[in-house]
């Protein structure tokens, strides 16, 4: 931000913990209710996969996959329980949380008495909601319409340039990286099939919730819905099975 001279420029910033942070969220509605969000959802399963290799990438032990069902220590955030990820889109106070609702949470009785007790009063902050899929569509004419669907909701008067694609995470040299590939981990592998499964699980409920709730509201945006709705119902589709076989 340093680096723009003064002048009308947009500036952003880029947090996915405060997505999960009650705090970082009521303090947006509070002080920023103008600042417009976005948030990308992923298949969980492709998420997990991601995320697992993300840290290992970056030189930090962990548990094998089979055993991060919940957050414990040393899971470094990653577990199964993490992908609920419906639990951090309700704080932003979009939905009524009401009985029916309230059912997408049972699960998690900590996270629904945090809901209840602290969510925004406000609900500002319009939120422009997409699937990471979305970023690497190779249908022009719907990479075309994210991008005009994202200027309109910036309200810019330039056309958006071309999704960028960088992939994170700490550079080692040749060595080094085949030791840190060997422990990464390839979801679709048969002795994962188990942990995919309780993912399908997660992924049902976050779908259901999302378009039966969260899309409801006038504040989230969506860009070409009907594919994006596509999308969504495919987390509770394992995406390691290609026509009933192993996907390579």
């Amino acid at each position: 931000m340093k680096g723009l001279p003064e002048g009308p420029y947009l500036r952003g910033y880029k947090s996915p913990t405060d997505v999960e942070d009650q705090r970082a969220i009521n303090k947006l509605d509070e002080h920023y209710p103008k600042t417009k969000l976005f948030v990308g959802l992923r298949h969980p399963v492709k998420w997990f996969e991601s995320f697992y290799n993300y840290r290992i990438q970056n030189g930090l032990d962990l548990p094998p996959a089979q055993e991060l069902e919940f957050i414990r220590t040393g899971s470094r955030g990653v577990s199964i329980e993490r992908a609920n990820f419906h639990s951090s889109l309700v704080r932003f106070g979009k939905t009524p949380l009401d009985e029916t609702e309230m059912e997408f949470f049972s699960y998690d009785k900590n996270v629904f008495r945090d809901m209840t007790e602290h969510r925004p009063t406000k609900k500002a902050n319009p939120i422009f909601l997409y699937d990471t899929d979305q970023l690497g569509d190779k249908n022009g004419t719907r990479s075309l319409q994210l991008r005009e669907d994202i200027q309109a909701f910036l309200n810019l008067n330039e056309s958006m340039p071309s999704v960028l694609h960088y992939s994170p995470g700490h550079k080692v040299n040749e060595t080094e990286q085949i030791k840190i590939d060997s422990k990464k981990i390839h979801i679709c592998e048969q002795n994962y099939a188990e942990h995919r499964q309780k993912l399908l699980v997660v992924g049902e409920r976050v779908a259901r919730w999302v378009e039966d709730y969260f899309l409801k509201s006038s504040d989230v945006v969506l860009s070409d819905r009907e594919h994006f709705l596509e999308i969504l119902s495919s987390y509770s589709k394992d995406p390691c099975l290609q026509n009933g076989t192993m996907a390579s």
